[in-house]
């Protein structure tokens, strides 16, 4: 396989995932009128430009390899259906719709991982996971457990990880994190457990 068909279809399906999301974000955005355009304006056109490069690359990169591809379709369907269903499902249960997110990541890992072999993906989706796991919990959860989570995520993405200096090393960085924003800038981020998560709805009886 050509790699360029494969970094194609990757920076493609990236491209028209950040769009989409985009337009989902700005989708309450005023849009005004012709002669006074509103701050929804930009942000719809920039959207739906990255959406339509995003699927032109796909395209291309499907003419290019189209076996591959399609042996990669399975993956990406199953990840599509699973994003879909915590989409729509999610808030019946207490979850928010940006937890489909991480279905789409998953399938989006393993299917840049046929198409590319080699490259590394685990990394990439450990550190994105660990950002989204601190953004989700630093609220509730304080600062230290949102850093612990994210920097243990982060560190089971390499096997190189020797886990006795990462104790160490974690043990610094929650010294450092909590003593620099938290005392020294006197961020306004809890440092411990203030309440229970909303998408735990199990832990709150």
């Amino acid at each position: 396989m050509r790699v360029r068909a494969g970094q194609d279809f990757a920076t493609g399906l990236l491209f028209a995932l950040i769009g989409a999301a985009a337009l989902y974000i700005s989708a309450d955005y005023p849009m005004g009128i012709p002669q006074r355009p509103g701050s929804g304006v930009l942000p719809r056109i920039l959207s739906w430009c990255l959406v339509i490069i995003g699927l032109v690359l796909i395209l291309q990169a499907m003419v290019l390899e189209s076996g591959v591809l399609r042996r990669a379709l399975p993956t990406l369907a199953v990840s599509a259906v699973a994003g879909a269903i915590l989409f729509f499902g999610g808030p019946a249960i207490g979850l928010s719709e940006a937890w489909c997110v991480l279905p789409a990541l998953a399938g989006f890992i393993v299917t840049m991982e046929a198409l590319i072999p080699g490259t590394a993906w685990r990394q990439l989706a450990a550190v994105t996971l660990a950002t989204i796991v601190f953004g989700v919990t630093v609220d509730d959860l304080g600062l230290v457990v949102a850093m612990v989570l994210s920097l243990t995520i982060c560190a089971a993405g390499t096997p190189e990880t020797r886990w006795v200096e990462y104790v160490v090393f974690l043990a610094i960085m929650l010294a450092v994190g909590v003593g620099v924003f938290v005392w020294l800038l006197g961020m306004p981020i809890p440092v411990w457990p203030v309440k229970v998560p909303s998408w735990l709805p199990f832990l709150q009886h």
